[in-house]
């Protein structure tokens, strides 16, 4: 790829993608497995 713009959103992409799912996965782990939201709750 010889656009260094488009290799630069596409590595933005990735690290962007890469830090919203260790952010999640952090978020879940400190829930530890509770539920909210759910429909029987509601």
């Amino acid at each position: 790829m010889d656009d260094p713009f488009r290799r630069g959103l596409l590595t933005i992409a990735r690290a962007t993608g890469e830090a919203e799912l260790d952010w999640l996965r952090a978020t879940l782990a400190e829930l530890g497995g509770r539920r909210t939201g759910t429909d029987s709750e509601r």
